[in-house]
């Protein structure tokens, strides 16, 4: 194994031991809604750091004289309205596959997870 494989390996375990730790002694569904607010900061994230790359582009593009300063900031602009799109169109097909089979946001709650009783 290289060092990357370890430090990635020590890294994703940093992470998700705590959860499945506090999953045991707390409810699942606690535990399921705080991946779901990680999972919907870190989406808020990408899509403003889609847009700052797509504002970088566009000054290179237009402040830069040189020539191949403009063609990389062209392929700045195209890679970002493609990120752009294809992330907005994963949000809107698990949209729309939510409100086909509704599943919607609040539904996180009502499942009952079987469990055992210790007296």
């Amino acid at each position: 194994m290289n060092k990357r494989t370890i430090l990635m390996s020590i890294a994703l375990a940093a992470v998700f031991v705590p959860v499945l730790a506090f999953a045991q002694t707390k409810d699942l569904n606690f535990a399921a809604s705080k991946i779901g607010a990680l999972i919907s900061t870190a989406t808020k994230i990408v899509y403003g750091l889609a847009f700052l790359a797509f504002f970088w582009g566009l000054a290179m593009y237009l402040f830069k004289a040189g020539d191949d300063d403009k063609k990389k900031g062209i392929q700045i602009i195209i890679t970002s309205i493609i990120v752009i799109f294809v992330m907005t169109s994963i949000f809107g097909i698990v949209k729309v596959l939510q409100a086909t089979f509704g599943a919607d946001d609040n539904t996180v709650n009502d499942i009952q997870i079987p469990g055992i009783q210790m007296r």
